[in-house]
């Protein structure tokens, strides 16, 4: 029985996606969380968001439930697909990119993108789903406004691997704990920084 309440908010820019999610009531525990379904795929998938997470009261996690199985999608997963797609076709991967994923993650909503392009493995329409709230999440535990990275720090992986950091390594980044890991010399985090530049 699907005990989570809907819960529609729109992607929007940055601070004030932020602000609208730190806004949402959570549960009283990491034990007692709050569940909303967030968004539907055309598959019949939705996203959930659970709140409080394990990071604090304005954390949560982000599930997916596709009616016979829950998971929590793992970033390391979405590397290792976005590595597949980079090796298939880059110039694929470079449209994904700068067409889909960073209009999402300058605050375009998924669901005002056309999400019905054909790709190997996991589907555009997913992704983007998934990464709107993990922006949120990051941005939520890590705001850019007190020097974070927030999303950022999502952005600078997917960067890497754009500009032929091998996947080892920047999984190995991903999971880096407390300071971020230092820039690399060959990767453009430049162009992830500007296009936030309206939002210093």
């Amino acid at each position: 029985m699907d005990l989570s309440k809907p819960l529609k908010i729109e992607n929007c820019s940055p601070t004030i996606f932020r602000k609208k999610l730190v806004a949402i009531t959570g549960g009283n525990s990491k034990n007692n969380q709050k569940k909303y379904t967030v968004e539907k795929l055309q598959d019949g998938t939705v996203l959930e968001i659970r709140k409080p997470g394990f990071k604090g009261d304005d954390d949560f996690q982000v599930w997916v439930n596709d009616g016979s199985n829950e998971w929590m999608p793992a970033f390391e997963e979405i590397l290792k697909d976005f590595s597949h797609k980079i090796s298939m076709d880059k110039v694929k991967f470079e449209t994904l990119y700068y067409d889909f994923i960073c209009k999402v993650f300058k605050g375009k909503d998924p669901d005002d993108l056309s999400l019905d392009v054909k790709t190997d493995g996991v589907s555009y329409e997913y992704i983007l789903k998934v990464l709107k709230w993990w922006f949120g999440e990051e941005d939520c535990n890590y705001p850019m406004s007190k020097g974070y990275q927030g999303r950022k720090m999502i952005m600078y992986r997917i960067r890497e691997l754009l500009d032929d950091i091998p996947i080892v390594t920047v999984i190995k980044r991903a999971k880096v704990k407390g300071k971020p890991p230092s820039p690399l010399a060959d990767v453009k985090y430049i162009q992830v920084d500007e296009l936030l530049k309206e939002e210093r």
